[in-house]
């Protein structure tokens, strides 16, 4: 991309040299000219073939740029200097392109169209159908195409969504079911990586992804099918439909009729922490995949399959063929346990709790297992959740603070703190960093210099660091005010005569020092000693909250 970045960093002398006004996004300017070249196969910045912008803005960047609206606002106001350099500088047939098709997509950046292009799967829907009506009487085919019938439609167009699959209510009637136990984000995505149907549709979609172009209409042409099985584990022809079919409706790939383009949920599995999430993704199209008058069966045994259990015949009780395809794709994505009457924990966690919207970060009890260095920000983050709230169930997952390899830990909580969006969760992963001592101050030192140097500042024994602005200062003073006030809703739970024995969970940081050796002792707390807490939390949070109406007033 040398000739891009040339190219990128020649346009600031040549606004000097002309002495334009404009203030283009120069790196909106990258990103198209990038993911032109990555798809179209068109490196040269002054060469603009007949409809290559309208086809990379229009056809490419909604699916692998971030098309919202002010990268929209920015591009309409950076595409003219691209016109302006080319006409200055490049051949007379890309200056005479530029002209037309600057002109022609500043309406659709700027309007109603923009919009509709944030909506990736449903303009790749689209982009399909403005394929196909190239050379033909538009408004006659689209016409034709709305009368045909929504198999018929699929067959021609497809894959098509029937529509989202709706939750909500409380499936099991009021009915108390068991509460649940956690695994880590990348233990529960190494279980999810296994499943049959889900390494079928990854291989597929990466193997996709790669090729120049794609055979398709509904499904795969015969030739793109065959150069699969060539190319993939995939033992049939069905088996790659299948998992084409499963690949563009989870968004693992778009599809848009010229090309196969990386989706999100495909770009999210490179990351074990964040499979679970597009696993679900996987499940959704499968379950959204079936007709909706028969839909509530199949979501009613992904329930029943948690609590109580499957019965013996299930799968010969079922009603239709298309819930039974759908309750057999669901077993080879791995929803059901090896006895196939019980969900798996992954069926738990990456789906059924997230269905019933009772998936807060350690709400439930959490098997963390052993401190592993190769655990991810993901992995880490739900410690923490869970820890805060005392429902790591393990002593394995109790013990991290006494077994890790405090620099390789210490790395991990940083990632944490700059990862997070989370005040609370911030201010916690650097209590627990505090905790790892003066040996990790050269990871400490990671947070130099960035929004977090507030934290940098407050680290305990070290070299005296750069003051602080007062953005960093008061991010650090905010997070420790959210931070306090999570620590008194925790107090608030706890009742005199309550005992509390950590046993091995040495997990105590948030706590204060006295309150950290008093439950380690056995014997219920008292109504004083829960006084004393309360009364420190109240004082401790008085204090920071007049800190930063202070700072934020100068």
């Amino acid at each position: 991309m040398d000739q891009i970045d040339a190219f990128v960093n020649r346009i600031p002398d040549w606004l000097d040299e002309t002495g334009a006004l404009a203030e283009p996004d120069l790196d909106v300017l990258r990103e198209l000219l990038e993911c032109r070249a990555a798809v179209l196969g068109h490196t040269d910045p002054l060469s603009w073939p007949e409809g290559s912008l309208v086809e990379t803005v229009m056809g490419i960047a909604p699916f692998v740029l971030r098309f919202d609206a002010s990268w929209r606002a920015a591009a309409a106001v950076t595409l003219p200097v691209l016109r302006d350099v080319v006409v200055f500088e490049g051949d007379r047939e890309s200056a005479e392109v530029l002209r037309r098709e600057v002109k022609s997509l500043h309406p659709v950046l700027t309007g109603g169209a923009g919009e509709r292009m944030q909506d990736a799967f449903g303009w790749s829907t689209v982009r399909r159908l403005h394929h196909l009506t190239t050379g033909t009487d538009v408004d006659a085919w689209l016409a034709r195409y709305k009368e045909l019938s929504w198999e018929e439609a699929d067959r021609l167009a497809g894959p098509l969504r029937r529509g989202e699959v709706s939750l909500g209510g409380d499936p099991y009637g009021g009915v108390t079911i068991p509460s649940p136990r956690l695994v880590l984000p990348s233990v529960a995505g190494a279980a999810a990586q296994q499943a049959p149907l889900v390494s079928a549709a990854v291989e597929l979609a990466l193997w996709l992804v790669a090729q120049p172009s794609v055979g398709a209409s509904g499904v795969l042409d015969d030739d793109t099918v065959a150069q699969a099985l060539s190319a993939t584990t995939l033992g049939d022809a069905a088996a790659v439909q299948e998992a084409w079919r499963i690949a563009v409706l989870s968004e693992l790939v778009y599809w848009t009729g010229a090309h196969v383009l990386r989706g999100p949920r495909l770009t999210a599995w490179a990351d074990p922490g964040s499979r679970p999430a597009s696993w679900d993704h996987l499940v959704r199209a499968v379950v959204g995949d079936v007709p909706a008058s028969d839909r509530d069966e199949v979501m009613a045994a992904v329930y029943a399959a948690y609590h109580p259990g499957l019965p013996a015949g299930f799968d010969e009780s079922l009603s239709s063929e298309p819930v039974r395809i759908a309750v057999d794709r669901l077993r080879r994505l791995g929803m059901f346990d090896d006895s196939g009457t019980k969900l798996s924990p992954l069926g738990v966690q990456g789906v059924l709790l997230p269905w019933l919207r009772i998936d807060r970060p350690g709400r439930w009890p959490l098997v963390a297992g052993p401190w592993r260095p190769e655990m991810t920000t993901a992995d880490v983050r739900a410690w923490i959740a869970a820890s805060m709230r005392r429902m790591v169930a393990d002593a394995e997952g109790q013990s991290w603070m006494r077994t890790a390899e405090p620099v390789a830990f210490a790395h991990q909580l940083v990632d944490v703190l700059v990862a997070s969006d989370d005040p609370v969760e911030r201010a916690t992963a650097f209590i627990l960093l505090t905790q790892l001592g003066s040996q990790v101050t050269p990871v400490a030192d990671r947070l130099a210099g960035t929004r977090l140097h507030g934290y940098r500042t407050m680290w305990p024994g070290a070299a005296p660091a750069a003051e602080p602005d007062q953005a960093q200062l008061l991010l650090f003073l905010r997070d420790q005010l959210a931070w306090q006030d999570a620590l008194s809703a925790e107090a608030a739970e706890l009742r005199p005569g309550v005992q509390i024995d950590l046993g091995r969970f040495d997990f105590g940081g948030p706590w204060p020092d006295w309150f950290r050796e008093r439950i380690g002792r056995p014997g219920p707390l008292t109504e004083a000693e829960l006084a004393v807490l309360r009364e420190t939390l109240a004082t401790d949070r008085a204090e920071l909250a007049a800190a930063v109406a202070q700072i934020s007033a100068e």
